[in-house]
């Protein structure tokens, strides 16, 4: 996946636009969820829950800063790594994150 963006950074939307919540994006092909985490920090996740492929940006950022997705409310941190999953609460969340990529 982006191999012809290695070591490059490229701009996806202004900070701003990310305010009113998660922002759906394309690149190289491949959909990108972009939103403000805890303490503002920008995150880009892969725009696809890893539970049944719901895209993550028709979802909400949470109070914690987590991206939650639209069906059965999963959180993702912008690491991608998995905080919560509302009806299996002894989930293994660990093996169960979104794809992140590095964002700044």
């Amino acid at each position: 996946m982006f191999e012809g963006f290695a070591r490059v950074w490229t701009p996806l939307v202004p900070l701003l636009s990310l305010a009113k919540g998660p922002v759906g994006v394309q690149l190289a092909g491949e959909r990108l969820a972009v939103f403000l985490g805890a303490g503002d920090a920008p995150g880009v996740l892969v725009d696809r829950c890893p539970h049944r492929g719901v895209r993550l940006s028709l979802g909400r950022v949470t109070p914690e800063g987590c991206l939650e997705c639209p069906f059965h409310g999963w959180s993702f941190g912008t690491d991608g790594t998995n905080r919560r999953v509302p009806l299996n609460p002894k989930a293994r969340l660990d093996t169960l994150g979104a794809t992140s990529l590095p964002a700044r």
